[in-house]
This record gives structure tokens, C-alpha cells and sequence, in this order.
């Protein structure tokens, strides 16, 4: 589809909103019918995606310390820290690749 005609079909789908939804009129509303929901479930995956790449860092910091010297980390601890890790690294994996 052409942006041209994305901008008329969106415009047509606004004036239908502000006839049929004077007082509360949604531009959502008019772009969802416009679009779809394609664009912002993508959106949705690529927060996921980036918030896994942030927790990912996260915990690879935290288990770090428990190769510290004298640390007092319990291993249970860095064993849970290990599997997030892998955790946060598949799901990262797999949202990237179905984007």
C-alpha cells in the first residue's frame, strides 16, 4: 500500500470517528482500523526483546560477584543467576528472529 493511500484511508477512518464519536473521538481507534494491530505487536516485541537485553546485562553483573574473592553468594544463587541468563539470551533469541 502507498503512503498516499494509507494517509486517505486514515483520514477517512478520522471523519468516520469524529461522525460516530463526536464528544470522545480516538485517533487509536482510527489507526488500528487503519493499520491493524501488525505494528504495535511488533512494537511490543521489540521492548521485550530490548528489556531481556538489559536484564541479560544485569544478571551476568550480578553472578560476577560470585567469582569474587571471599565471596559470600550462595551457590543456589549464581545456579538461579545462570539460568536467567540462558533464559533471558532464548527469549531475546527468539523474539529477534520472529521480528
Amino acid at each position: 500500500m502507498q503512503p498516499t493511500q494509507i494517509t486517505d484511508t486514515l483520514e477517512n477512518h478520522w471523519l468516520n470517528e469524529l461522525k460516530h464519536h463526536p464528544n470522545n473521538p480516538s485517533f487509536i481507534r482510527a489507526t488500528l482500523r487503519t493499520l491493524g494491530w501488525t505494528p504495535f505487536l511488533l512494537g511490543i516485541l521489540t521492548l521485550i526483546s530490548g528489556l531481556g537485553l538489559i536484564s541479560q546485562g544485569l544478571l551476568l553483573t550480578f553472578l560476577m560477584k560470585y567469582f569474587e574473592p571471599c565471596s559470600s553468594m550462595l551457590s543456589w544463587h549464581a545456579w538461579s543467576l545462570a539460568i536467567g541468563i540462558v533464559l533471558t539470551t532464548l527469549l531475546t533469541s527468539f523474539v529477534n528472529h520472529t521480528v
